[in-house]
């Protein structure tokens, strides 16, 4: 039989391979259950350390975590919290390599710590805020002296529609 005649019908399809599955969606990034909330500079958070928080990173105390994006230099400071505070400031989120930059345990008001002018480049930073040793309490944790990155632009909205007609 000859298949490249023209009176014959051409040879029927393959099978089709049935549709493969949905891939499953990306894990989410792993500082997304490490992170308390966002500091924004200028801003001041409040919190209490206590043994029900995370103690993966530092001393054998409760930390917590916040994002903060800056533009340039900042101060963070502990001033007003009730217990000896320990500040680390890292480059990114530590589960992803984010490395430690700066720390400290005593620069500010008291027990108080205080990164004074750290000039990172502009982008996101993970602050740690913990407890000198093991101890724990009642925080306050401000972004002082520093620049927030700009918002990113709207998109132009799309053009009017020209009136219709009555």
């Amino acid at each position: 039989t000859n298949f490249d005649s023209p009176n014959l019908p051409p040879p029927p399809a393959p099978p089709s391979a049935p549709p493969s599955p949905t891939p499953p969606l990306p894990p989410p990034p792993p500082c997304v259950s490490l992170i308390r909330g966002a500091l924004r500079c200028g801003e001041t958070v409040s919190g209490f350390t206590n043994f029900d928080s995370p103690n993966d990173y530092g001393n054998p105390s409760p930390e917590h975590w916040y994002r903060l994006d800056v533009a340039g230099p900042v101060t963070l400071d502990t001033c007003g919290s009730d217990f000896d505070t320990y500040l680390r400031l890292y480059d990114g989120c530590p589960l992803a390599g984010g490395r430690l930059i700066w720390q400290d345990d005593d620069s500010g008001c008291g027990l108080a710590s205080r990164i004074t002018r750290v000039s990172p480049a502009a982008g996101a930073y993970f602050v740690m805020i913990e407890g000198y040793s093991s101890r724990s309490g009642r925080y306050d944790l401000a972004a002082l002296d520093c620049a927030a990155l700009p918002s990113p632009p709207h998109p132009p909205l799309p053009p009017s529609a020209p009136p219709q007609p009555p």
